[in-house]
């Protein structure tokens, strides 16, 4: 290794440092401005910023965060209308639902129901990320009836015709053996007309 090697990698060391100091100001105060939880930013944040930089092989020193492009939209938004709808992911939570390190987000009663749900009291409609995705690792049937039973309102899923007769199916079986509750389902209905209602209000572009 000669002096311009060590040269090199100083400096991107400290390009890495800089970027670093100036996205964490934007990462946890726009959050902060817009409602939503630092906490969840900064985990997300470090996420992508470790896949970005193994797709890359390192070679760029980017830290990503969050970007003030989206605070007046957000701000806007959320005065306006709240927040009527989430979606929940495919991603396993192992510290949020320990006995179940490597389920996904979408398919967790302890997450949707007992997270979502119960601690943060948010009793608007809950839409899962395409079931189709291979994240899941389950047909889609199966995966439909779980994230319907985690307290989901409704599941997104694409395929061919005999597929989603399929999942009908499965979701009918699941209510006649108990597996489905028929009042969340009447509650999860309640919540989509309301919200199909609310989105009818909105202004348009």
């Amino acid at each position: 290794m000669d002096a311009g090697d060590v040269f090199a990698g100083f400096k991107t060391l400290f390009q890495g440092v800089q970027i670093l100091f100036v996205a964490f100001g934007a990462l946890v105060l726009v959050p902060l401005l817009t409602g939503l939880d630092p906490g969840v930013a900064l985990c997300t944040a470090g996420i992508g910023t470790l896949i970005f930089q193994a797709v890359t092989g390192m070679k760029v020193p980017v830290f990503l965060a969050s970007s003030f492009a989206f605070v007046p939209a957000i701000t806007y938004g959320v005065a306006a209308w709240g927040v009527p709808g989430v979606m929940v992911g495919h991603i396993a939570c192992p510290a949020l639902d320990p006995a179940h390190p490597d389920r996904p987000a979408s398919l967790s009663p302890e997450l949707v129901t007992g997270l979502l749900r119960g601690r943060m009291d948010y009793q608007q409609v809950v839409i899962t990320d395409d079931m189709s995705m291979g994240a899941i690792g389950l047909s889609k049937p199966e995966a439909c009836v779980q994230a319907l039973g985690a307290g989901c309102d409704a599941v997104i899923v694409f395929g061919s015709v005999p597929e989603m007769r399929a999942v009908c199916a499965a979701i009918d079986a699941a209510i006649g053996n108990g597996r489905l509750s028929r009042e969340q389902l009447a509650t999860s209905a309640a919540r989509l007309d309301a919200w199909s209602r609310r989105v009818r209000e909105f202004p348009e572009p």
